[in-house]
């Protein structure tokens, strides 16, 4: 089940002032996909979008992407679990979505324990996010290659299809059980 989340006004303003960092540190970097101003964006209202939604559920949120220093490891951490979040502008979510370029999989393994699945949009000085579900990252490792993307930017990636994501009430089952 897709969770929605509002972000408002000050959260969208702190999205973009992390993302403005992020895109001043990586902007002379290729990178594996579209390396934006707008991804950035994304990425970040992503992120808070993940961090509101678990602190909602009364969890012990660490939200690593808030440490310029800390760029290189997961996104967020919680109860000890590694969270990786992915983010992608909404209107491409069904096609693009759900990958992680197969050039990204060691560095994931990494990082992270899992992969929570966003996609967002921009609505005047406000988002949406939408919670899709989230993966361990060896269902990620067996996910199918494919080339997504846009003609002539394609890239290679990992794609998870939609029904195999997991149910976001189920990671917050398991992240409860490990607060205890």
């Amino acid at each position: 089940m897709t969770i929605n989340v509002q972000l408002g006004a000050e959260d969208l303003l702190r999205a973009r002032g992390l993302a403005d960092a992020s895109y001043a540190k990586f902007a002379a970097f290729p990178g594996h996909y579209r390396n934006t101003p707008q991804s950035h964006i994304i990425g970040k209202i992503g992120e808070i979008a993940a961090e509101s939604w678990l602190k909602a559920d009364l969890l012990p949120v660490s939200s690593l992407f808030d440490d310029p220093a800390l760029m290189q490891a997961a996104d967020l951490e919680v109860a000890g679990i590694r969270i990786e979040v992915k983010a992608w502008n909404h209107n491409w979510w069904a096609p693009w979505g759900r990958c992680i370029a197969v050039g990204q999989l060691a560095a994931l393994r990494e990082k992270s324990d899992c992969v929570l699945w966003v996609s967002a949009k921009t609505i005047n000085e406000s988002a949406i996010a939408y919670v899709h579900g989230w993966s361990t990252v060896p269902e990620v490792e067996q996910a199918p290659i494919r080339w997504t993307g846009p003609e002539g930017r394609e890239v290679r990636n990992h794609q998870l299809d939609l029904d195999a994501l997991r149910d976001c009430a189920k990671l917050l089952e398991a992240l409860h059980r490990r607060k205890q």
